[in-house]
């Protein structure tokens, strides 16, 4: 019985030796392994990351110029209504200087025509048809 006794301590010491060396080679291979992943998620890290900022940069530079749009747009709104407002503006005051001379050039032939009748010629200005005045000059 000694034989197997031997032999029972012997497999166990074999068994035990043989559990150590996977342990060991399992524990070796599993920080292997942890280590590649930690190197492959900081790899995709720094991918992600660059790609990230990339994006960003992009969407800053289109936001840039789509407020470079907008504001450009809005000035040449403003700029045209301002050019018609001008516009408007100067049609106006030179209709107001047109009115103004026509005013004094009537003031000018009413005060001829107060001037003939006072004058007492008996000219007579009648209108026609359509309006416009006749002179009328009295045969004596």
């Amino acid at each position: 019985m000694s034989k197997i006794s031997d032999l029972t301590a012997q497999l166990e010491k074999q068994s035990k030796e043989l559990q150590e060396s996977t342990r060991k080679e399992l524990s070796s291979v599993f920080n292997e392994h942890t280590e590649n992943l930690k190197r492959e998620l900081k790899d995709s890290e720094s991918i992600i990351s660059a790609d990230i900022h990339g994006t960003t940069q992009i969407l800053r530079s289109q936001a840039l110029l789509m407020r470079k749009a907008v504001f450009k747009t809005w000035l040449h709104l403003f700029l045209t209504i301002l050019i018609i407002l001008a516009s408007m503006l100067g049609v106006l005051w030179y209709q107001g200087q047109l009115i103004a001379n026509n005013l004094v050039e009537i003031d000018q032939q009413n005060k001829i025509l107060e001037s003939l009748r006072s004058q007492s010629l008996d000219i007579e200005m009648p209108t026609d048809e359509v309006d416009e005045r006749i002179i009328q000059i009295p045969v004596k």
